[in-house]
């Protein structure tokens, strides 16, 4: 259970710190970039909330769809996000144009599509909770 309060704390302070910065910035010059860390905030909220459905059976209706969020977060966002942060992150020219087929010819390729449990979500308590 502290595991995933940290969680939920050290994703809302990540979320917070990279909201401000960028509004302190005014307008990022590499936007994908600045962007990350927000994302890395959301997936930690996210996985939070899967400890706490995990653990706690009072949280368990929020098992499959934080368990969802996190498997898109994990298996599409990321794999798309940080290979588009790079190429948009360097100039133009036909390497770019190479990165990007490159990138549209990657994504596809991702593990696996999260899909919703096809069980119902179940609890499970932990010795150590």
């Amino acid at each position: 259970m502290l595991f995933s309060r940290g969680q939920l704390v050290g994703g809302a302070v990540i979320s917070a710190v990279d909201v401000a910065t960028e509004k302190e910035a005014g307008h990022p010059s590499r936007p994908a970039i600045a962007g990350i860390s927000l994302l890395f905030g959301l997936q930690q909220i996210t996985e939070g909330f899967l400890w706490l459905a995990l653990t706690d059976p009072g949280f368990a209706h929020l098992g499959r769809i934080s368990s969802t969020l996190f498997l898109i977060m994990a298996r599409i966002v990321w794999l798309a996000m940080i290979p588009l942060a790079v190429v948009l992150m360097q100039g133009g020219g036909g390497n770019r144009r190479r990165q990007f087929m490159l990138l549209g010819m990657g994504l596809p390729c991702s593990p696996e599509c999260p899909l919703p449990h096809r069980e119902p979500f179940r609890t499970t308590h932990h010795p150590a909770t």
